[in-house]
């Protein structure tokens, strides 16, 4: 009989824990969408688009999925981008375009173009280069890389602050991010 007890109370115990991690499991943000953010990877070790396999596979935002979404790179669809209120023919940047995070990797993967004035010495530079140091777009959001920055004639006194137009400076941990994307190559 004791054994007939048991078997009831684990079958219990069982079927009560498997209706609390079917409940609580979703309620912590986990996902069993394999290839989605926080779900499994694939078996080929890939995810959806803008997300990476982790040690632990499963999957999670990449470096530019978390720079495009943070809040003081969401502000460049304000100017960069197609139709958008606060582009300036002339100077505004002329070939950025944030309204997705697919455009915005790749337009970044392009040259400066179409500024007028004293900014028009940025013309025809890179926006990414090998280090921050040497990156324009860091240069034009972070004011310690700006006061350095020389590329040809394009230097801090030809570079736009950006922050100004953003409204406020990009966060510490959004420059890290920016700094640490470019460093790893800036991959997509």
């Amino acid at each position: 009989m004791q054994s007939k007890k048991t078997n009831l109370l684990m079958l219990f115990t069982n079927s009560a824990l498997a209706i609390c991690l079917a409940v609580w499991l979703p309620a912590c943000g986990g996902t069993d969408e394999v290839g989605t953010e926080g779900g499994a990877c694939r078996e080929d070790g890939s995810c959806d688009p803008g997300l990476k396999c982790n040690a632990d596979n499963i999957c999670e935002a990449g470096l530019f999925t978390k720079i495009f979404r943070s809040p003081a790179f969401q502000r460049c669809a304000n100017c960069h981008a197609p139709g958008a209120d606060g582009f300036v023919v002339g100077v505004t940047e002329a070939t950025q375009n944030w309204s997705t995070q697919k455009t915005a990797w790749q337009t970044l993967q392009g040259k400066a173009s179409g500024m007028t004035g004293n900014q028009a010495d940025c013309n025809g530079v890179a926006f990414l280069g090998n280090t921050p140091e040497t990156s324009l777009l860091a240069a034009a959001l972070d004011e310690d890389i700006r006061a350095g920055y020389v590329n040809g004639n394009c230097t801090s006194d030809n570079i736009s602050d950006m922050t100004l137009k953003i409204q406020g400076d990009p966060t510490s941990q959004e420059l890290n991010l920016l700094k640490e994307w470019i460093t790893k190559g800036a991959p997509e």
